[in-house]
């Protein structure tokens, strides 16, 4: 049986600063790539993260986007 907080999706920014995950209970956790450390929790859907996705570097905006789909 899977454990509820198994990673089941990874994304890296194009920056390689932060790494997505997401989870079965639909859950995103973005994370420093560097150390590790856990920036931010997110509940985005009701079931399991299905895909992530960053797009690509905005240098004009200094930004990028985390898109994520689920079942819900």
């Amino acid at each position: 049986q899977q454990h509820k907080k198994d990673k089941l999706n990874l994304g890296v920014s194009p920056d390689g600063k932060h790494i997505a995950t997401g989870d079965y209970v639909g859950f995103i956790r973005i994370y420093a790539s560097e150390s590790g450390e856990e920036i931010k929790e997110i509940q985005a859907h009701d079931q399991e993260v299905v895909c992530l996705d960053y797009s690509p570097f905005i240098s004009s905006l200094n930004e990028y986007t985390l898109a994520s789909g689920s079942r819900d």
